[in-house]
């Protein structure tokens, strides 16, 4: 689920920045800490939207940054337990597959890819179904419904999905089976 929030952080401003005029240096620092990061308890930052307030601008003796306290707002993405995801295959290992949405990748064990039995082909990474001509490899859109979320502080962060279930997994098998019960139908 996707949200605007509101934040409001102490922050340091590094020399590269020292160049922008007050705004820019906030907003551009603001966005190499938090873009396209985990944050434990709040989810992950796609973008800084806009920058609030600006206090302070103050120097420490022993710190040549510029420090800031700043308030903005942040999109953010939030994955909840059953939410229903698309995303990409991004690699094929012996235990799963690993899908990326948005910023992160998530984790389909092997045994929630499909209802049936699978053979592995680790040197070309694609997953083939037995007793079907389905293929999943890397590169493919897919549909799954994430089961586990564990987003915390020691950068152990897992989002574990199923593509098992009905309406879900590789889109081209979806819009596969819809034609043929469309077929069927006639």
């Amino acid at each position: 689920m996707f949200e605007i929030i509101k934040i409001k952080d102490n922050i340091s401003v590094p020399q590269q920045f020292l160049n922008l005029n007050k705004e820019e240096r906030v907003l551009n620092t603001l966005q190499d800490f938090y873009e396209d990061k985990i944050m434990p308890d709040i989810g992950v930052v796609i973008s800084i939207i806009k920058v609030n307030s600006i206090e302070g601008g103050y120097i420490n003796i022993d710190d040549p940054k510029i420090h800031y306290t700043t308030s903005f707002d942040a999109l953010i993405f939030i994955p909840k337990l059953h939410q229903i995801i698309e995303g990409y295959v991004v690699d094929i290992v012996d235990f799963g597959v690993f899908i990326r949405f948005g910023p992160i990748d998530a984790l389909c064990h092997i045994s929630q890819v499909v209802d049936g039995y699978i053979n592995i082909d680790k040197k070309a990474k694609i997953i083939s179904i037995k007793n079907t001509k389905k293929r999943l490899k890397i590169g493919d859109l897919v549909r799954c419904r994430i089961i586990g979320v564990s987003l915390n502080k020691k950068e152990i962060n897992k989002i574990i999905v199923t593509m098992r279930q009905k309406g879900l997994g590789c889109i081209e098998w979806i819009e596969s089976d819809k034609k043929e019960k469309a077929k069927g139908k006639k």
